[in-house]
């Protein structure tokens, strides 16, 4: 680009969330800090490269974060180690502030607790009973701080609390906010807004409202329909309007008046919205970072030799010193990247309507470059289970995490990133990004003993795994097959998925270019097939001589039996293929959902939807991957080891228990229909770093 890019800066923080930001400075929280274990803030100043980093002098883990017009700082957020947790409200007079110039406990009063509760199941309210805050949100109205309460609509709950002088009152005036009929755990949606000339908006259940020295009235006639599920923040609009994310996650603006919302950036999701230089919009849309100019409908997109790879952008945010800022998260670490305004004034604005369009076609056809995220399939898997003793192995960054059912069994770390594993024949097999291939006792995670560690090479792609416990190691040139004789290595070029049969007699392996062969390891030939008729990047075998595929529009099916290929569905298609262990099942997997099917006949039968994040904001949420138990149980693993369990045809949902050092993150998805709530909690801990003692199966007979 003919622009040195600026050096990255990497966070002291484990797993750090982004809590609360600006043009000025962005507030970061952590269940610990890389020099201490205590849970730590840092505030990074923006106005200068690199910012300047302060870590506050009290510790704390933040929930929620706030600032004033003239730059004063609203923290909220506990301290304690183990539940129940104390809660405080912290102001601090600026950004650079170590210390707070007043700290206060909740003022919100508690709800009663088991009215509050009584929507949830055992599972969610176990969870919400190990949470005893009063406070679910924070916001400034110019100088004034509201509070949004926990359970709002429970009761008489139905009004935010207001900042006077050094009291807090409950402000009446605002339509009290109810519960939606039918949907007993929805929230409340809280946001403020400084709009452009001077005044201040409270967005309040749809409606917008702003204070007239006594009161709230309502100036905006339309209600806004956003979300209270993601994390987003709205930008002035002109004068006396402002834009804002819609429950689609379209792009909207409204003003005073009588003119409905006016939609921008057709077709195109918008994930993550804040103000750009100029009066431009910074949006985040997928892979794409861009400056959306309103007025003149032109969009410009950030290059991606700029940003930091794909797949970890966390957070995007605009500098009040002229530069962008994009958080990458890998492996417990956010790293802070630069984009200077000379790279953007170098790229070619384009229409908008015309950009947002083509967003919208690609989303419906699945280009064939996307089989591949950097050098690995995109279908690797990286959950897996051993339905028999109903566990569940993730991996996240170079680690192995183990439950039984939702309790912590072991982990293990390794020295690179795990690319793929897999489990069979009472092993989990481990591929890592160094191309060591190694194996697990399932039960404990201890290395196997008398099986040493294999060495494929650099740069492997995925992992195929057997029940009889055969390896399939897919690189870039061939197929390495790892459990007849010696490690045998067969060509294959540029391979992107395979998938053993019942027994690890035949493996179907797909590539680039619509190659496809049919391995037979114990003889260590490869026969090539016909070519699909679309590019295959995963497959599954269901039953006998029977394949699914996955191409670039449709749901393939490949019968060894006659060596042919035929269309199931049509329809865009996931990364990922998984098979139930009757064969009746798969699940479609992405990076924000998991749809499971009946396979005769093929059919829709469960979905389960997640946002790009975790409710604590910036913490980037995706899908890693699935795995079927027995009893129409779905294990779906997610971003940071964490994961929920689904009972397939329910809305019953578990999220899988923490091991020590992880933050308690809590995250919103949608599962049979209904929206739902997870936060993990500390689990069952009684090994040393590389294994934990589970459980006894609750749900065997599930």
């Amino acid at each position: 680009m003919g622009i040195a890019m600026p050096p990255r800066v990497a966070l002291p923080l484990r797993y750090p969330s982004l809590v609360g930001r600006s043009g000025a400075e962005l507030v970061f929280s952590s269940s610990s800090s890389l020099n201490s274990n205590a849970r730590a803030t840092l505030v990074a100043d923006l106005r200068s490269w690199p910012p300047e980093l302060m870590e506050h002098a009290l510790p704390g883990c933040l929930l929620g974060a706030a600032r004033s017009r003239s730059g004063r700082w609203l923290l909220h957020g506990y301290v304690g180690e183990e539940a129940p947790h104390t809660f405080f409200l912290r102001t601090y007079a600026n950004g650079s502030a170590s210390l707070p110039e007043r700290e206060e406990p909740e003022p919100v009063p508690p709800p009663a607790w088991e009215e509050a509760f009584r929507p949830y199941d055992d599972v969610a309210r176990g969870i919400e009973r190990a949470h005893v805050n009063t406070v679910d949100g924070v916001a400034y109205l110019g100088e004034r701080a509201v509070l949004l309460p926990r359970f709002a609509g429970v009761g008489d709950r139905c009004y935010p609390y207001l900042q006077h002088g050094d009291d807090w009152v409950e402000e009446r005036s605002v339509p009290p906010y109810r519960r939606p009929e039918g949907d007993r755990l929805a929230k409340c949606t809280m946001r403020t807004v400084a709009l452009a000339d001077g005044s201040d908006v409270l967005l309040w259940d749809g409606h917008c409202l702003e204070w007239d020295g006594r009161r709230f009235v309502s100036t905006f006639e339309h209600r806004v329909r956003a979300p209270w599920w993601s994390s987003w923040t709205p930008v002035p609009a002109g004068r006396d309007g402002f834009f804002y994310v819609d429950e689609g996650s379209a792009l909207r603006e409204v003003h005073r008046g009588g003119a409905p919302p006016r939609e921008h950036l057709k077709g195109m999701s918008i994930s993550e919205l804040g103000p750009g230089p100029d009066g431009t919009l910074l949006v985040h849309s997928g892979d794409t970072v861009a400056l959306y100019d309103p007025l003149d409908d032109a969009l410009v997109r950030v290059p991606v030799k700029a940003l930091p790879p794909r797949g970890g952008i966390c957070f995007v945010a605009w500098s009040d010193a002229g530069f962008l800022v994009v958080g990458h998260q890998a492996h417990a670490r956010t790293t802070l990247h630069m984009v200077p305004a000379e790279v953007l004034a170098k790229v070619k604005r384009k229409r908008a309507s015309g950009a947002a369009k083509q967003v919208s076609v690609a989303v419906a056809e699945r280009p064939a470059s996307t089989a591949l995220a950097g050098s690995f399939a995109v279908s690797r898997p990286r959950v897996a289970a051993e339905p028999g003793e109903s566990i569940v192995v993730v991996a996240d960054g170079p680690t192995v995490r183990a439950h039984r059912n939702d309790a912590p069994l072991w982990r293990n770390t390794g020295e690179a990133e795990v690319v793929a594993l897999g489990v069979g024949d009472g092993r989990v097999a481990v591929i890592d990004a160094e191309g060591r291939l190694r194996a697990l006792e399932v039960r404990t995670g201890a290395p196997v003993l008398g099986e040493a560690v294999v060495s494929v090479g650099a740069a492997p792609r995925s992992l195929a795994v057997s029940a009889s416990g055969l390896w399939a190691v897919l690189t870039a040139t061939a197929i390495w097959i790892v459990g007849v004789g010696a490690p045998a290595e067969l060509p294959f070029e540029a391979p992107l998925a395979a998938a053993f049969d019942g027994v690890g007699r035949r493996l179907l392996v797909t590539g680039e270019q619509r190659r496809a062969a049919l391995v037979m390891p114990a003889e260590g030939t490869v026969e090539l097939l016909p070519e699909p008729p679309e590019e295959v990047h995963a497959v599954a075998w269901i039953e006998g001589d029977t394949w699914f595929a996955l191409g670039q529009r449709a749901v393939l099916r490949f019968d060894a039996a006659v060596r042919a290929w035929d269309v199931v569905h049509t329809g865009m298609p996931g990364d990922a293929l998984v098979r139930s262990p009757d064969g009746a099942h798969v699940a479609m997997v992405s990076s924000s959902r998991a749809e499971v099917f009946e396979v005769a006949p093929f059919r829709a039968v469960s979905l389960v939807t997640y946002p790009a994040s975790y409710q604590q904001e910036g913490m980037p949420l995706r899908v890693s991957g699935a795995a079927f138990l027995y009893g129409g149980v779905l294990a779906v693993g997610l971003t940071g080891g964490n994961g929920n369990l689904l009972r397939i045809g329910t809305q019953i949902a578990q999220a899988l228990d923490l091991f020590p050092g992880m933050p308690a993150l809590r995250w919103v998805f949608v599962f049979g229909g209904s929206i739902l709530i997870a936060q993990a909690v500390p689990g069952a801990w009684d090994g040393d770093d590389d294994s934990a003692e589970g459980e006894d199966d609750p749900s065997r007979d599930a």
